[in-house]
């Protein structure tokens, strides 16, 4: 997107304040050149905004359908055996514990 930029009112301000003609000419068109392909304007902020609003939305999703996707995988009857069976072990350590302690 270019800049509206007057090179010739430009360039006549340099030559008012001593640059050479040939100079401010040239300053005048590099200028015009830099602001044209290295401006970025309010609208086009905007769109790269909405565009990277628009992916995170969707990486968020996918995101989220491969957690659902795995929580689905999970089979909630395994939980209670696994539990009981850490539990189980929980307290035979605890009793072995007990019995060094009071038989030493």
């Amino acid at each position: 997107m270019n800049i509206p930029f007057d090179t010739l009112a430009y360039s006549r301000q340099l030559m008012r304040a001593g640059v050479p003609e040939a100079q401010a000419e040239l300053q005048a068109r590099l200028l015009a050149q830099v602001l044209g392909k290295s401006a970025a304007f309010s609208g086009d902020l905007a769109t790269f905004e909405t565009n990277v609003c628009t992916q995170i939305e969707e990486s968020g999703l996918k995101v989220e359908g491969r957690m659902n996707s795995v929580a689905g995988d999970i089979k909630p009857w395994a939980f209670p055996s696994l539990s009981k069976l850490m539990l189980g072990i929980l307290v035979a350590l605890n009793f072995l514990i007990f019995l060094e302690i009071f038989l030493s």
